[in-house]
């Protein structure tokens, strides 16, 4: 086969794990396979041939999160040692930065076995690692130590980019790729974004729809359901009714939502669905009005993007320090094809709920402008964009080009 020879370090994946990072690299492998042979170093139950990717059992299924919904980091130390014992040299790998501590590792090593390696960033926390750890941590003693840990949290994130540093960072967003810039890693930083499947993109219209609200995501704590739950409590009061609203996905916050909802009286209106087969998905997107995302935290928002291909209008939460935690937000744009609001406002929520299922001209015009944005996010073009920029890494351009600038600069 021609093409490189490309490996993706990653310890989750599907299709052995759900998730956003999970499905990125998914859907990049089994494209690339096309031209190029690719090989996955993941956690799974076996090392087996899928859709022609390679995928290698570094470590058996582990549970990278605790109770909570947040990484339990001797299982990425764990899986990090057991990969470098298991290395095998191709052309360039790509390394998930998630949760960073790790990177200066394996930067070493492939530049003491001669490997091109890329690193592909999510998320940069600097200022809001305060309210990651508020999350994770929320006992009294814990949290007098929190702002001791977030200095030293933020300092790791920068570090790890820059020394020893990969021969190329790739942002999932531009508020990341901005991020990535502003610690001071502009020379050797691209911007390739997550995308959506094929079978999403089918023109038609936001009428004759039968569930109002819509939410896919993780149910954990930065993503902030309550406030959706709370919202639809408030759009009761005002308008008398509640709209009828699909919850899909699962998380730690799962038991504590039923219950919310439960004591709002809500639960006639509000289904948990929780996890779901893609056509699934794809059939409850298709089947809805509004799409809400009311978290403060979002590296992309891969689901926000598959709804605006389904032609829904998206309600988006703006967090306190969008352009940190703000990944999703390039995908609204305020009264063109969604509208934002103040992370945690519950009126100003339900004030755009209302005008969006009250106004079917105005969602569906909306809609419609979701889907023609959404084009922009199609894996297969996104795809094709990462190939390049890998062969132009092994080829030594990127590096060469990123030369050139800081010479221009100098």
């Amino acid at each position: 086969m021609s093409g490189l020879k490309i490996g993706i370090v990653v310890d989750r994946v599907m299709p052995h794990y759900i998730g956003g990072y999970e499905r990125r690299y998914w859907e990049l492998a089994r494209r690339l396979v096309q031209n190029n042979e690719v090989h996955i170093y993941t956690s799974c139950d076996k090392s087996e041939i899928i859709e022609g990717v390679h995928f290698h059992k570094i470590a058996p299924k582990l549970p990278y999160f605790n109770n909570k919904g947040y990484r339990l980091l001797d299982q990425d130390f764990y899986f990090t040692v057991k990969y470098l014992q298991q290395f095998e040299k191709l052309d360039v790998i790509d390394c998930n930065a998630t949760p960073f501590f790790h990177i200066p590792i394996i930067s070493l090593f492939m530049k003491l076995k001669r490997t091109k390696l890329a690193i592909t960033v999510h998320e940069v926390l600097q200022k809001t690692v305060n309210m990651y750890l508020q999350y994770r941590y929320n006992n009294s003693f814990k949290e007098k130590l929190i702002p001791l840990i977030s200095g030293l949290g933020s300092q790791v994130v920068k570090l790890s980019l820059k020394i020893p540093r990969p021969d190329l960072i790739i942002a999932v967003s531009e508020t990341t790729e901005n991020m990535l810039k502003k610690i001071g890693l502009e020379g050797s930083t691209v911007m390739i974004p997550n995308g959506v499947r094929n079978s999403f993109f089918k023109e038609n219209n936001n009428k004759d729809r039968n569930n109002d609200v819509v939410f896919v995501g993780r149910l954990s704590p930065e993503k902030r359901i309550g406030d959706l739950l709370k919202s639809l409590s408030y759009f009761r009061d005002l308008n008398k009714s509640v709209p009828s609203t699909q919850i899909i996905g699962n998380g730690p916050d799962m038991s504590n939502l039923v219950k919310q909802s439960k004591n709002l009286d809500l639960t006639r209106c509000v289904d948990f669905r929780g996890y779901l087969k893609e056509k699934e998905l794809e059939n409850t997107l298709k089947d809805s009005k509004v799409f809400v995302l009311p978290s403060i935290r979002e590296g992309f928002s891969i689901a926000t993007a598959e709804a605006m291909a389904c032609q829904l209008p998206i309600v988006m939460a703006v967090p306190a320090i969008p352009e940190e935690v703000g990944g999703g937000l390039g995908l609204v744009t305020n009264g063109v094809n969604g509208f934002n609001y103040p992370a945690g406002n519950i009126v100003e929520l339900t004030d755009r709920l209302t005008r969006l299922l009250n106004n079917e001209i105005m969602r569906v015009m909306l809609g419609k402008r979701s889907f023609q944005k959404a084009k922009n996010y199609n894996w297969d073009v996104i795809a094709k964009s990462y190939e390049k920029k890998l062969t132009e890494l092994v080829d030594n351009k990127i590096l060469k080009k990123s030369a050139k600038r800081f010479d221009d600069n100098a």
